[in-house]
């Protein structure tokens, strides 16, 4: 990737993280396993924090793709609530 590229990328991950919400962030996080956008992952993983954003975007089907289609990412996202 070129210096113009990376920058690009950059400029846009930073713009995403505007729009990170109940209706994006499923959308959103999957963009970011595509194309290796680590600063926005680590937005979209700060959005998921909240327990209640979790919950309301768990019964889009934006979130349900995302849980068929990367995986991984649900392995993530339940490492950030451990079970007591």
């Amino acid at each position: 990737m070129s210096f113009e590229m990376g920058w690009l990328k950059l400029i846009c991950e930073e713009k995403l993280c505007e729009y990170i919400h109940v209706g994006t962030a499923a959308n959103i996080l999957a963009l970011v396993e595509q194309h290796c956008c680590e600063g926005l992952k680590k937005a979209c993983f700060d959005f998921f924090a909240a327990p209640e954003n979790l919950r309301a975007v768990a019964v889009t089907h934006s979130f349900q793709h995302l849980s068929v289609n990367f995986p991984s990412l649900m392995v993530e996202l339940m490492a950030m609530f451990p079970v007591h």
